[in-house]
Parts: structure tokens; C-alpha cells; sequence
């Protein structure tokens, strides 16, 4: 009888032990599911803020590179198409033949409004120290402070095929009119003109440096530009899905899709496809290994035809 009662008790004990291991684990589950959930979504938060942010970064750059091209388009530079043909001295090929400063064509893959062409002069702070006429032959005009050599290529000066030597003043006359740079010096630059029999420069003009640019997303997902200054295009920022323009007078507008790093946040998900057209959408939606961020920028261009 005492060795039964002894086993009763130890059996009552072991079980007594075991229901309270199986409560502590039950009290333990839910005490760490009411903690964990919480940081479990916090950190997918985390996750979430980042990608949206390397994403946001990436948009911001497209619109930096975009700024200034934007806001110089057509400064000294003809606003017509044939104008425009005209100034360039009517050559054929490359962006001689573009339909004026700015324009929309189809993009390295075939999307419609894929890749922007423009044109732009950049302003430099020095201005002609004298009203001056430049033909055909070069002729020396003189500026009010010292120039940078920097901005210019001394291996192929006189050389009117590259547009890195090419300079234009906003009231000259013919008016915009481009010219080559044919010799450097500290305080003044040998011109002549690309067509025109004579270009006089009145006194007092700020000198702007010609610049050409076209822009568009890769089918690798990068953005390029090529700005003539060099040889073939210029990756500039990784990540960028699709980009596409749309000019409307003064006004260029962008539209922009990048993705994120982070291939387990909703691969496929959209934000912000209310900024952009639903031909993109379409394109684009279910379509990524990553979550996409749409953006759109409207730019101002004060030089442009209206």
C-alpha cells in the first residue's frame, strides 16, 4: 500500500510538472507573439522605408540631371524647326537634323515618348567687352574677365563637327546663332561663324556654352544620356525602370519609374501609379521583380517656343 501510494504521488508530481512546462511554453508563445508581431513589422517597415527611399534617390538624380538642360533649352539657340537647320548651318545626321531645341521621339525600345532631345546653352558669368562681327574666318572677341579653359577642348579647336567648342550668344545678330571656337586665349576667344556670312556680337553679351543632350531608360534598367561630348551614351543612374517625356510648348513633362533594392517587399506592387499614364501602368503592372515607385516632374522651360 505505501509503495502504491508513493508511485500515485510521483505520477501526481510528474504531471503536476509537465502541465506546468506546457503552460510556461503557451505563456511563453504568447507573450513572444505579442512582441514579436509587432517587431516583425516594424522591420518589414524598415525594409519598406528604405527601398521607397533608394527608390525616391534615384528619381530625384533624374530630375537633377534633367534641371538645368530644362531651364537653358533654346537659350541662344533657334526656336524653329527650320531656323534651328538653319543656324547648324543646314548639315545632315546627328542633332543637326532634330526638329528644333527640343523634342520628343520614341524610345531606344519603341515606347512612345522614350527618349528626349534637346538643346540648351549653359551661361557662363563673363560678357563680350566689346560689340564685335565674326565670319566666316575667325575673328577675336574679347571678354570682360578671364576665361576657363576647362570648358573647352584644345585638341580640336576649329573643328566644327564636335559641338565641345561651340558657343552662342542670345542677341546676337543673326539672332542665336552658333560659333566655332577656333583658338583659346585668357581674355578672349578666336570665332568664327558655322554658315553665316557675318554674326555681329554686341557689347555686353554673356557667353553660353552649346550643349545637346539625349535622355531615355535602357532596357537594362539604367538611364542614359549622350551629350555629343563624348563617344557613344553615358550610364548616369541604375534602377530606372522607364522613363518618358512629353513637351508641350514651355512645358516638359516627366514621367518616371523606378524600383526599390529589395526583391521580397511585393514584387509586382506599384506606388504612385496615379502620377503616371496608363499606357505605363499597363506596361509595367505584375511585371517586376521588385516594388516600383512612379513619379512625375513638370519643368518650366522660359526659353522654348510657346
Amino acid at each position: 500500500m505505501r509503495c502504491c501510494g508513493r508511485t500515485l504521488k510521483l505520477g501526481r508530481s510528474r504531471a503536476f510538472f509537465i502541465a506546468e512546462v506546457l503552460l510556461s511554453v503557451l505563456i511563453l508563445s504568447l507573450i513572444s507573439a505579442i512582441f514579436f508581431a509587432p517587431f516583425k513589422n516594424g522591420m518589414h517597415l524598415l525594409r519598406l522605408l528604405r527601398d521607397r527611399r533608394i527608390a525616391q534617390q534615384r528619381i530625384l538624380t533624374i530630375r537633377a540631371i534633367l534641371g538645368a538642360p530644362a531651364r537653358f533649352c533654346a537659350l541662344g539657340v533657334p526656336t524653329g524647326a527650320q531656323d534651328y537647320k538653319e543656324s547648324l548651318g543646314s548639315r545632315s545626321g546627328r542633332f543637326f537634323s532634330w526638329a528644333g531645341p527640343v523634342s520628343v521621339v520614341k524610345g531606344k525600345n519603341g515606347e512612345e515618348g522614350g527618349c528626349l532631345r534637346i538643346v540648351f546653352a549653359y551661361p557662363l558669368s563673363c560678357r563680350t567687352s566689346a560689340e564685335r562681327t565674326v565670319g566666316k574666318s575667325a575673328s577675336s572677341v574679347g571678354f570682360d574677365r578671364k576665361l576657363d579653359a576647362g570648358y573647352f577642348d584644345a585638341d580640336i579647336y576649329d573643328k566644327p563637327g564636335s559641338v565641345k567648342n561651340w558657343v552662342t550668344f542670345a542677341n546676337s545678330d543673326p539672332p542665336r546663332s552658333p560659333l566655332v571656337l577656333s583658338k583659346f586665349y585668357d581674355y578672349s576667344l578666336a570665332l568664327r561663324s558655322l554658315n553665316k556670312d557675318e554674326v555681329v556680337v554686341p557689347k555686353g553679351e554673356r557667353l553660353l556654352l552649346f550643349r545637346v543632350m539625349e535622355c531615355w531608360a535602357g532596357a537594362d534598367e539604367i538611364f542614359y544620356t549622350n551629350d555629343y561630348r563624348t563617344a557613344g551614351a553615358q550610364p548616369r543612374e541604375n534602377g530606372i525602370c522607364d522613363v518618358r517625356f512629353s513637351a508641350d510648348g514651355q512645358l516638359l513633362t516627366v514621367y518616371v519609374v523606378a524600383r526599390g533594392e529589395d526583391k521580397d517587399l511585393s514584387p509586382g506592387r506599384i506606388e504612385g501609379g496615379e502620377k503616371c499614364t496608363a499606357e505605363i501602368l499597363s506596361q509595367w503592372k505584375g511585371k517586376s521583380e521588385y516594388v516600383l515607385y512612379c513619379e512625375k516632374f513638370v519643368f518650366y522651360m522660359p526659353n522654348a517656343a510657346r
